[in-house]
């Protein structure tokens, strides 16, 4: 047995030299792996739940938005970029970040059944007013890809200090639902929130890395692009008992977008076709329509306004291993 395992790990240290010398004298690729561990950062708070009667003033806040959103944490997720190096100065690269839903569930009680929902006129509902239960749900799902052409400034990758041009496509979904529960007795309303948000975008970026130290490594990498989101988001609002609907709306939307992608980590190449590495990476996006941001507490039964002013923050670490063949 122990006779195998020395000739597996002689003939990977004999493959991954053969690599080595034929990454110079043509192409090859790469394959990086990362496990991810993200948080979602940012909602618009509103209230979702006060304590007090009918028509009177110093209403209590009971439950928020941000109580919902505080409780989404960092979730785990995978990493994954394909790269074709055609030599040492060009490459091509198909990536994605996918991350494990974020979602929360908060449940506010009223022995005295004193709980509301704040609408403007607080006759709109009746299940929704003065009600011993509201329960509050949000969940939030991300994930991301793009493709990349890479163009090296320095003569070789491997140099002191590498510099590489990036420019590509990136598409990003954000799917998000909020629904919100009000119950009394055997009596229940509902209001359901569903927003889907599918941006594709321009890329321009840099690659910076450093190789100071034999075998270490250091790197830098930031992306900027403008895309079109497209928006799709449904409301419903039911009453009495959940047999009258208030509210039933679909809407398909277009919203122009800016995001920006950044990481910063550091590397150590066990063998010349493994390479190990850790960071901390970090994408923004602006343009996108919430569920929360759809919440409306007018007494409207017609029409639905989509507010597309919302943005989202996904930020985290990084660990894994660039695997060349």
């Amino acid at each position: 047995m122990q006779g195998k395992i020395t000739k597996i790990f002689s003939l990977t240290l004999l493959t991954c030299g053969s690599l080595l010398f034929a990454e110079e004298e043509e192409g090859h690729w790469d394959l990086l792996t990362d496990f991810v561990y993200m948080e979602r950062y940012h909602v618009k708070n509103q209230t979702l739940a006060v304590t007090s009667p009918r028509n009177t003033k110093g209403k209590t806040s009971s439950l928020s938005v941000k109580d919902l959103a505080t409780g989404f944490g960092f979730e785990p997720g995978l990493q994954a970029t394909l790269s074709y190096i055609q030599d040492p100065r060009s490459s091509y690269e198909a990536g994605f970040v996918y991350v494990w839903d974020w979602e929360n569930t908060k449940t506010r009680k009223s022995d005295t059944s004193s709980l509301s929902f704040p609408f403007k006129d607080s006759s709109f509902t009746r299940d929704f007013f003065e009600v011993a239960e509201i329960q509050a749900y949000y969940r939030s799902q991300f994930y991301t890809a793009e493709l990349n052409y890479a163009k090296a400034f320095s003569e070789s990758r491997d140099s002191y200090l590498s510099l590489s041009g990036v420019g590509g496509f990136r598409f990003a979904s954000l799917k998000e639902k909020f629904s919100l529960k009000a119950s009394e007795s055997k009596k229940f309303a509902e209001m359901d929130i569903k927003t889907s948000n599918d941006l594709i975008g321009l890329q321009l970026g840099f690659a910076f890395q450093i190789n100071a130290v034999k075998s270490f490594h250091w790197d830098l990498d930031g992306k900027v692009g403008v895309g079109l989101n497209r928006i799709s988001a449904n409301s419903f609002l039911s009453d009495q008992n959940n047999t009258v609907q208030l509210r039933n709306f679909s809407k398909l939307d277009w919203q122009t977008n800016i995001f920006a992608v950044a990481s910063a980590g550091f590397g150590y190449r066990a063998l010349s076709c493994l390479d190990i590495h850790a960071g901390y990476e970090m994408l923004y996006f602006c343009g996108l329509a919430l569920a929360p941001d759809q919440i409306d507490k007018s007494s409207r039964t017609s029409g639905f306004h989509v507010h597309h002013d919302g943005y989202v923050i996904v930020h985290g670490f990084y660990m894994g291993f660039l695997f060349s063949f």
